[in-house]
């Protein structure tokens, strides 16, 4: 679940990716810690060792794509034989833990990344909103994987509150692209920001919000998600209220929405001592 910044040195553009990979791998093991505690799952640390190898991969990866072209056959030689090295110990760390399905599956999401990360151009160029939707689908997959794997057995209480998971994730990704509107209209990129523009995006995504909101409300009182999911409503405020602020600013930052993600394990903490 990232988005590029685009400085203008190559230094800055290295601090932004070094940056923003800290910060979102941070963020999704905040999310996962705030998931277990909606859930009540008392052991997600094997979830959260996956996140970390599959966001530094797709990191690491991000980065040598863009940079090879500048390092010398040595360097790169180094580089591909570190990502190889970090991707077979993260595999045989799951072989090891008899986690031969998990392995198969995480597989499968790190080949299809490095394909859709070769041909993200070509693809978000011909086809509308594909740099977004399939962020979304990689993230939601994953959160699906990590409450169906741990236990919990309502798939329609799991259904449901993915739909919340991929109403914060497209207000997240969404919103990322509105800084980087010139950069994808030059390159011809079809995203929710280079399509509606970033006004009129802005007012979608408050929709977004308001519907997250509500979307809590009913699943609570349907009793598809426990009474401690409705603290999940404070860090979809403060976005929404950063998001509109943002408008006036036109000030469009991507930790306004990613910090979303400590502040659902921040409530979600808080609900635990109170209910």
């Amino acid at each position: 679940m990232y988005s590029k910044d685009m400085p203008h040195t190559p230094r800055t553009r290295f601090a932004n990716i070094i940056f923003r990979a800290i910060f979102t791998t941070l963020g999704a093991v905040a999310e996962i810690f705030a998931v277990s505690l909606v859930f009540d799952i008392a052991n997600p640390l094997f979830f959260i060792a996956v996140a970390i190898f599959l966001i530094s991969i797709a990191y690491l990866w991000d980065f040598y794509r863009d940079y090879h072209l500048q390092l010398t056959k040595p360097h790169r030689f180094t580089a591909t034989t570190f990502i190889i090295a970090l991707i077979a110990s993260f595999f045989g760390i799951l072989f090891l833990k008899n986690k031969v399905m998990a392995a198969i599956i995480f597989v499968a999401f790190i080949f299809l990344e490095f394909i859709y990360n070769k041909y993200i151009y070509e693809i978000a160029s011909t086809v509308w909103i594909s740099k977004d939707i399939v962020a979304i689908i990689f993230w939601n997959l994953f959160i699906f994987i990590f409450l169906a794997y741990s236990g919990v057995s309502s798939i329609i209480s799991i259904l449901y509150f993915l739909i919340f998971v991929l109403s914060r994730d497209l207000v997240n990704i969404a919103y990322c692209d509105i800084k980087d509107i010139s950069l994808d209209q030059l390159n011809r990129l079809k995203t929710f920001a280079t399509l509606l523009g970033a006004r009129t995006l802005v007012d979608g995504l408050t929709m977004i919000n308001i519907f997250s909101i509500l979307w809590l409300v009913l699943g609570v009182a349907l009793g598809l998600l426990p009474m401690i999911a409705l603290f999940l409503i404070v860090p979809v405020v403060i976005t929404g209220t950063l998001i509109f602020m943002s408008r006036s600013s036109k000030v469009y930052s991507s930790t306004t929405v990613d910090f979303e993600y400590y502040v659902w394990l921040l409530s979600m903490m808080i609900g635990k001592l109170l209910v």
